[in-house]
């Protein structure tokens, strides 16, 4: 993420964040419907299209940052993807384990199973 804690950085980097987990989240639609056999209608699928360009060419700019940056936006987007995961499936059984294992690398746990409570990682202390 960029360096400073201005509102405009920190807008700059939500969108930028959020951008990538919509374009993940389009992608896999797409994918998990045509494994289903189903297909977009025309109009839907034009504005799929779209909407997978405009992401595209917002994402550009972070793809001209270095490589250290990119890998920031690429992680928070991870953790920000396996966050919604948690909260829509929580109710099932799917991706719990996947999604718990995320959450683990971007330091929250999930400590109860059966109602929903995450709690962020503590720190080892060393005495």
């Amino acid at each position: 993420m960029l360096i400073g804690t201005t509102n405009l950085n920190t807008t700059l980097n939500l969108t930028y964040v959020l951008t990538d987990v919509v374009e993940t989240l389009l992608l896999d639609m797409r994918s998990e419907m045509k494994k289903q056999g189903y297909d977009l209608r025309y109009d839907a699928k034009h504005n799929f299209n779209t909407a997978i360009a405009a992401i595209r060419r917002l994402k550009q700019d972070v793809d001209k940052t270095q490589l250290s940056t990119q890998e920031n936006f690429g992680n928070d987007s991870d953790c920000l993807l396996a966050f919604i995961k948690l909260l829509i499936d929580r109710c099932g059984d799917d991706d719990k384990e996947e999604v718990a294992e995320k959450l683990a690398k971007c330091g929250m746990v999930v400590v109860q199973d059966e109602t929903f409570y995450v709690e962020p990682k503590k720190e080892d202390q060393v005495s």
